[in-house]
Order: structure tokens, then C-alpha cells, then sequence
């Protein structure tokens, strides 16, 4: 028996908590002005949660601003490696020297109401329907990265949930691994979720693009339609790059911002 808006269709998607707008947010990487132009953008979507995937604070001029922000829409906070940097609980000789800069800076910076905002941030979400972690569900505290075929199916094949969503590498895309194991690639912006398959969903970076495209990226899951759309949408750099060159941050951290990688 079919739903009211989707005649002959089951609703699959939408688990305990019922039928919803969620959105999902990505490595913001203390890059306020992004995360405003996002916010914008949720807002006129009418999301009914907001779930960040982690990386709120590194790289950018504005950890303190995008933490107090994401404190107040978002309600899952998931840990990234860079928050937990911040907190000084890594070693950022892990870091690449920018990035390890750009934690020291963090983490002389920060306010102390900061870091014990960054110290309740969940390591993953589990829920009937779909779960999220920064990195990767196989081992999410080893802030590991999905780069090969067989990293996307192991994965694949031990997750929970229908649908994983991930951030980290700042490289929107999207799995999936159908019922009969075959491991695909979309190749797309917007995606009707099929029963019985798996989805390996990230939803790129909010703060530092990496994929060739400047714009801020995040996600819109439709749990009654059953549809994940990725979204991107622009905002002022120049403003951000101002700010990351006065505070002393790195040159190529500076520059990137522009070009999308």
C-alpha cells in the first residue's frame, strides 16, 4: 500500500522519527561567510534538522563564530580530525605543515567555551534510516579516507543503515551497492534512493571545496520522496581570504579558496 504523495510506493526512508527535510553539512572549516551562504540556503529549504558531519573548526579565520552557529542549528555534531586537533588531543605532526599551522593557530585562538562545545561532538550518528560520520563507518576514529574501489565496497558492506553519510576528503560523491553487490557510481547532483540498496553518500565541504568547484557544497535529504540532492551554492571569498591573510594563516590555504581545490 502506497502513501498519499507517492501512490504504490512505500515510505523506506523515513524510520523512527517519521518524514523529513535533513540537511548535511561538511568540513566548514572556521570559513564563516561560507556557512552563512549555507545557512541562507537551509533556510529557504524549510529543513526539518541539520546534521554536521564534522570539521567546523581548521584552516579558516572564524572557529569561534562557525562553533557558536553550528551550536545553535544544528542538532547532531559529529567530531572531525581537525576538531579533535583543536582540542589537542592529536598530534598535528599528522597534519601536512598548512593544515598543522593552521591547528596551532586554532588552538591559540579558540575561546574556552569553544573547546568544550568541541569536546561534546559525537564520533557517528546511527539511525534506523541512515547514519553519518566525518571520515569513514569502518573506523571512524582513525579519520581514514575513502580512495579506492575496494575502501568504497568494504565499506559499503557494513553499514547499518540504508544510507551513510560522509564528509572528510571535501570531494562531493555518491556510492551505491545495489542488491545484487554491484558497486556504481552517480555520476549526479540528485538521486532517488532504491530498497534493498546501499548508499555511501558525501556530501563535499561547506568551508574548502576540493573539487575543482569554489562553491560551498552540502546536502538535502528528502525522507519522503526518498531523494538526496546535492546543493552548492556561492559566497563572498574575498572577505574570508582577508581575514585568513591578517591573521597570519597560510598563503596556500589562502589561495585555494578561489580555485575549488
Amino acid at each position: 500500500m502506497g502513501t498519499a504523495a507517492h501512490p504504490g510506493r512505500r515510505r523506506i526512508w523515513h524510520g523512527e522519527n517519521g518524514c523529513m527535510k535533513i540537511a548535511l553539512l561538511s568540513d566548514i572549516h572556521a570559513n564563516l561567510e561560507a556557512f552563512e551562504a549555507v545557512m541562507r540556503r537551509i533556510g529557504e529549504a524549510n529543513v526539518d534538522r541539520v546534521v554536521s558531519l564534522g570539521d567546523v573548526v581548521g584552516y579558516g579565520p572564524d572557529p569561534d563564530a562557525c562553533v557558536d552557529r553550528i551550536g545553535t542549528i544544528a542538532d547532531i555534531r559529529l567530531c572531525g580530525n581537525h576538531d579533535q586537533a583543536a582540542l589537542a588531543e592529536t598530534d598535528p605532526a599528522d597534519f601536512n605543515e598548512d593544515a598543522r599551522n593552521a591547528i596551532l593557530w586554532t588552538r591559540r585562538v579558540i575561546a574556552g567555551q569553544t573547546a568544550e562545545k568541541l569536546k561534546s561532538y559525537a564520533m557517528l550518528c546511527v539511525e534506523e534510516a541512515w547514519m553519518a560520520v566525518h571520515a569513514t563507518p569502518e573506523a571512524p576514529a582513525r579519520w581514514e579516507y575513502l580512495m579506492t574501489g575496494a575502501d568504497i565496497r568494504r565499506n559499503l558492506e557494513i553499514i547499518p543503515a540504508p544510507v551513510c553519510f560522509v564528509g572528510h576528503s571535501h570531494y562531493p560523491g555518491i556510492f551505491e551497492r545495489t542488491k545484487t553487490g554491484e558497486i556504481l557510481e552517480h555520476r549526479t547532483t540528485e538521486i532517488r534512493l532504491a530498497e534493498g540498496s546501499r548508499y555511501l553518500i558525501n556530501v563535499g565541504s561547506v568551508g574548502q571545496p576540493r573539487d575543482g568547484d569554489p562553491r560551498s557544497a552540502f546536502g538535502l535529504l528528502d525522507t519522503d520522496a526518498g531523494v538526496f540532492r546535492l546543493l552548492r551554492t556561492e559566497y563572498p571569498i574575498l572577505p574570508v581570504q582577508q581575514r585568513m591573510a591578517a591573521a597570519g594563516l597560510p598563503p596556500n590555504l589562502i589561495d585555494r579558496l578561489a580555485m575549488g581545490f
